[in-house]
C-alpha cells in the first residue's frame, strides 16, 4: 500500500487536474446508473405512493410478451444497425485513406450526415419517405414503379429505420478507423510490395491485424449507440406500426414518459445495460485475444 500512497503523491498534480472530469463522469454517467438500478426494485408509478417490492419488476419482465418482441426488433435493429455502419464506415475510410486529392473536402462531406441533430434527420427522411410528398416515391412513380408505403408497413418501416440510422452512424466507424489506418507504419505495406504481397494479403495480413484495438473500440460504440437509439425511432416511426419498430430504447421511454411506470422503465433499463456489458466482454474476447502493439 505504502508504494502506491508514495506513487498517488507522486502525480498528485495530474490527478488534481483529472479530477473535475472524472467527478463530471462520475455525476453524469454513474450516478444516473446507480440510481437506476436502485429505482427497479421500487413501484414507481405517477400519483400512487412510492413502495418497495424487490425483484418483482424483474418478474414481470420476464413475463411480458411485449418485451420479448422489443428485444427481438432491438436485436434485428442493432446487429443491422453495427454491421452496415461499420462495412460503410471502413470502406469510406480505406477510399479516404488512400486517396491523393480532395481527402479533407471528402472527409467533411461524409462527415455531415453524423453533426445533424436526431430530430433534423428523422424530419428530413419523414420527408423523403412521404407517401404522397416524398422525393423517394417521387422518383420511383416517375420511374414507373409503385409508390412505397415506407412508414407504414412493418418490413419497410424497419429497414427505413436501419437505413436512416446508418446513413447518420456510418462517419463515425469512418473517422476512427481512418485514424487508426494512418497510424499503421506505412514501412510496412512498402516491405509487403517489395516481398510481392498483392492488396487484399496486405489488407487481410497487416491492415486488419493491426485494426484490431480501434475496431473493438468502434464496434463497442455503434453497439451502445444503436442499443441506446431514442430520439431516432421515436421521431421518425414513434416505435410503430403495429409497434413493429418498438426498439428498447423506445419502450423504456415509452414506459417511463407516457405510461409514467419509472421503477418497470429503470428495469428496462438495467436490462439494457447487461446486454451491453455481455457484447462489451464479447467484443474483447474476439479483437483483444492477441496483442499487436
Amino acid at each position: 500500500m505504502k508504494p502506491l500512497l508514495r506513487e498517488i503523491w507522486r502525480w498528485r498534480q495530474a490527478y488534481l487536474f483529472m479530477a473535475p472530469a472524472v467527478l463530471l463522469v462520475l455525476a453524469i454517467r454513474f450516478y444516473p446508473t446507480l440510481d437506476a438500478i436502485r429505482l427497479s426494485f421500487y413501484d414507481m408509478h405517477l400519483g400512487r405512493p412510492t413502495r418497495f417490492v424487490g425483484l418483482e419488476n424483474y418478474v414481470t419482465m420476464l413475463s411480458d410478451q411485449r418485451l420479448i418482441t422489443n428485444l427481438r426488433i432491438t436485436a434485428i435493429f442493432a446487429a443491422s444497425t453495427v454491421v452496415l455502419s461499420f462495412i460503410l464506415g471502413f470502406g469510406f475510410a480505406l477510399l479516404l485513406w488512400r486517396a491523393s486529392r480532395g481527402f479533407t473536402f471528402f472527409r467533411t462531406v461524409l462527415f455531415i450526415p453524423y453533426v445533424i441533430a436526431l430530430i433534423v434527420v428523422a424530419l428530413m427522411w419523414r420527408w423523403l419517405l412521404d407517401p404522397v410528398q416524398g422525393l423517394l416515391n417521387y422518383l420511383l412513380t416517375s420511374a414507373g414503379f409503385e409508390s412505397v408505403l415506407f412508414l407504414a408497413r412493418p418490413i419497410t418501416a424497419m429497414w427505413s429505420l436501419i437505413i436512416v440510422a446508418v446513413w447518420n452512424l456510418y462517419p463515425f466507424p469512418m473517422v476512427l478507423l481512418l485514424a487508426g489506418l494512418t497510424s499503421i507504419p506505412q514501412e510496412l505495406y512498402a516491405a509487403a510490395r517489395v516481398d510481392g504481397v498483392g492488396a487484399w494479403q496486405q489488407l487481410t495480413q497487416i491492415t486488419l491485424p493491426l485494426l484490431r484495438p480501434t475496431m473493438f473500440i468502434t464496434l463497442t460504440m455503434l453497439t451502445l449507440f444503436s442499443l441506446y437509439a431514442v430520439e431516432l425511432p421515436l421521431a421518425l416511426t414513434s416505435g410503430g406500426p403495429a409497434l413493429s419498430t418498438e426498439i428498447l430504447g423506445v419502450r423504456l421511454y415509452v414506459e417511463a414518459f407516457q405510461y409514467f411506470n419509472r421503477g418497470y422503465a429503470s428495469t428496462i433499463g438495467v436490462l439494457t445495460l447487461a446486454i451491453n456489458i455481455v457484447l462489451v466482454v464479447l467484443y474483447g474476447r474476439i479483437f483483444q485475444s492477441k496483442a499487436y502493439y
